[in-house]
């Protein structure tokens, strides 16, 4: 229940920015609905009784989730708190780096 549950907070906000992204809402609109959808619940207890039964496929999933959970946390950051996703960048690095870094992470690719 919480993988799905995850999963459709992840695909609410998605819509979010590509409803900004056609046209159909704005910023502030986004803004209002951004808030009801949840991306900070990242924790998931590994030695809870039972974590071992479950299918290593699903085990699996449930890690997968947690990252692309975590790329689309560090997106929202990036566009909407933009101050604090600059405390998830090392010191050392320059504006481009950082932006191509962001890519990189949001897109998976190395």
């Amino acid at each position: 229940m919480r993988l799905t549950t995850r999963l459709m907070q992840m695909a609410s906000w998605l819509l979010l920015q590509r409803a900004v992204n056609n046209g159909e809402m704005n910023r502030e609109q986004v803004l209002s609905e951004k808030n009801k959808v949840r991306l900070d619940s990242f924790n998931v207890d590994r030695t809870a009784p039972g974590w071992n039964d479950l299918p290593e496929g699903f085990r699996d999933l449930i890690d997968r989730s947690l990252r692309l959970q975590n790329r689309v946390a560090l997106l929202d950051r990036e566009i909407y708190r933009p101050q604090e996703a600059q405390n998830f960048l090392p010191d050392n690095q320059n504006g481009v780096k950082a932006q191509l870094n962001l890519l990189q992470t949001a897109f998976g690719t190395n």
